[in-house]
């Protein structure tokens, strides 16, 4: 997609215990630029938010909830995170979880 420059609105959430957790931060940030967010859960640390991903952060976050969306992380994440892309009336086939 970025070699065809076809990112065009997409985002991507990424949240890590600490900044050094951040894998390829630099691609993503080239690749992305403000629509690479990140959180950081263990330290606070300025430019990043420590707030938990749900739906309020969500709705903050994201205009469209008619888009796609691709979860990864550990069960307890996934459950959170479906249960807030639900909330906000997210259709089921638009959520892709990484198995």
């Amino acid at each position: 997609m970025y070699s065809e420059n076809k990112i065009g609105n997409n985002k991507l959430i990424f949240t890590n215990k600490t900044e050094s957790d951040i894998i390829l931060k630099k691609e993503f940030k080239e690749i992305l630029g403000e629509n690479f967010i990140n959180t950081l859960t263990d330290k606070k640390k300025d430019g990043y938010d420590n707030r938990m991903i749900n739906t309020a952060f969500l709705k903050k976050k994201t205009t469209d909830f008619t888009q796609n969306f691709y979860v990864c992380g550990p069960p307890p994440f996934e459950v959170s995170i479906s249960k807030a892309l639900a909330s906000l009336d997210t259709k089921t086939n638009s959520v892709v979880f990484e198995k």
